[in-house]
């Protein structure tokens, strides 16, 4: 639960850096586009599949050799 909630809490406060002006101008960054925001998690979210799909592969691979 606790790993749940760091990474809650890590996305509120890198997403407030990058998109509240006062704070994103006192790091340095530049606006984001909420579309590139979420073409990039969308992005993301797409390893997980494909992270599942080899470690299946690799366990049909395993079956295979024994």
């Amino acid at each position: 639960v606790l790993l749940y909630v760091s990474a809650i809490v890590s996305m509120i406060i890198t997403t407030a850096v990058t998109q509240i002006p006062a704070v994103a101008g006192a790091f340095g960054f530049a606006p984001v586009i909420w579309t590139d925001l979420l073409i990039a998690a969308g992005l993301g979210l797409c390893m997980i599949p494909l992270v599942e799909l080899v470690k299946l592969v690799q366990r049909m691979i395993r079956k295979e050799k024994e």
